[in-house]
């Protein structure tokens, strides 16, 4: 549910499906929600002043987690995963994908047999941050949020990068 602080009555149930769920991450310039959608095998946009919800990208099979709004509120980046719910926790390959916010054909951004989780977004929306276990433990590499080659940043491991407002880099980044 999403209530008013004022305490009108006026609540917004949003139905998932989903059996985990962290958090629903809020567009950084419209009163809108990006959340997973079991029933739909998406990730749908609830806009919740008007109440529409736009599915912005399926994926029959997969599991879609850890979305991340770009900083213009104009794309979101999530992870992937290819696995039953019960493969999620298992350690199972995932892949970062940056997508419209209006929806349309997705971009892989990370590849291989790793995990690759937690996009973050860069303040300026040139980079997404995430983790990575493809050296054998979690690492936060950056890689362009049009897509190219990614960066390892962190050697001592490093996991659900944050990015500082004012720097070019994710905090602990050398």
């Amino acid at each position: 549910y999403l209530a008013s602080l004022s305490g009108a009555a006026d609540e917004l149930f949003i139905s998932t499906g989903c059996w985990q769920l962290h958090s629903f991450p809020w567009s950084p310039v419209r009163a809108e929600l990006a959340v997973p959608s079991a029933q739909d095998d998406a990730l749908v946009v609830h806009d919740v002043r008007t109440r529409a919800k736009r599915v912005v990208v399926r994926a029959p099979g997969a599991i879609l987690a850890d979305y991340s709004w770009s900083p213009d509120g104009m794309r979101l980046a999530y992870g992937r995963y290819d696995a039953t719910a019960s493969e999620y926790t298992g350690g199972r390959s995932a892949h970062i994908y940056a997508v419209s916010a209006g929806g349309g054909e997705p971009v892989q951004l990370t590849f291989g047999h790793s995990r690759n989780v937690f996009p973050t977004w860069s303040p300026d929306g040139r980079w997404i941050a995430f983790s990575s276990n493809r050296t054998g433990r979690p690492e936060v590499y950056i890689v362009p949020s049009e897509g190219g080659t990614s960066e390892q940043l962190t050697s001592d491991g490093g996991d659900e990068p944050v990015w500082c407002p004012v720097v070019t880099r994710p905090a602990g980044a050398r």
